[in-house]
């Protein structure tokens, strides 16, 4: 914001740097695994991770995140590499629930106790978005925060709040989603990368 002068309305300029950088985008096709490897560097402190118009083959099952640190050789899948937390609602009622868990082998985006998971096939799709901070940072614990649409059948919805991370500070430089067992039938899922200025 900049002074036109006297009488004269405040003129708008863009602020310096700041945005996102698209990074990859990978459409999903009966695809086992969505891996984004290699893709974050230092050049990022952040990350957002869209999802749009997600199945998965099999139906019900939860979608989940994992992590590699050697460029997606191998994805971290420990029965305690992960502790995360989430809390959701379907628009069919039910109570809110909490669901957590601080010692699992991965990150459930969209879980909730008694919750019936994705409908899959051609189902209506879900939607979800994942901020992944500090992933490459020296000493700092990966961070992903992530707000999952479900869209379910009759146009039933729900929004599942997840908060999670790798249960170690090494550099993570390859994010995986996959679903609970069996493929991703469809999806679009890109990465961007949030500017430092």
């Amino acid at each position: 914001l900049t002074s036109a002068g006297a009488g004269q309305p405040p003129a708008f300029a863009d602020a310096g740097g700041g945005g996102l950088t698209h990074i990859h985008t990978i459409i999903a096709n009966n695809t086992a695994t969505i891996d984004f490897n290699a893709k974050f560097t230092t050049a990022f402190d952040g990350y957002l991770l869209f999802g749009n118009g997600i199945a998965p083959a099999t139906p019900d099952v939860q979608p989940w995140m994992r992590f590699s640190t050697d460029g997606g050789s191998n994805y971290l899948s420990g029965s305690s590499d992960y502790a995360w937390t989430a809390v959701g609602q379907r628009s069919g009622g039910g109570t809110v629930q909490p669901v957590y868990d601080f010692s699992d082998a991965k990150i459930s985006l969209n879980d909730k106790v008694n919750a019936t998971g994705l409908n899959g096939g051609t189902a209506v799709g879900s939607n979800f978005i994942a901020q992944i901070s500090t992933p490459m940072g020296s000493g700092i614990s990966t961070g992903v925060q992530s707000l999952f649409m479900n869209g379910g059948g009759n146009y039933e919805t729900g929004q599942f709040h997840t908060a999670g991370s790798p249960r170690s500070s090494a550099q993570h430089n390859s994010v995986r989603f996959l679903m609970e067992s069996g493929n991703v039938s469809k999806g679009t899922f890109s990465l961007f990368g949030i500017n430092k200025s």
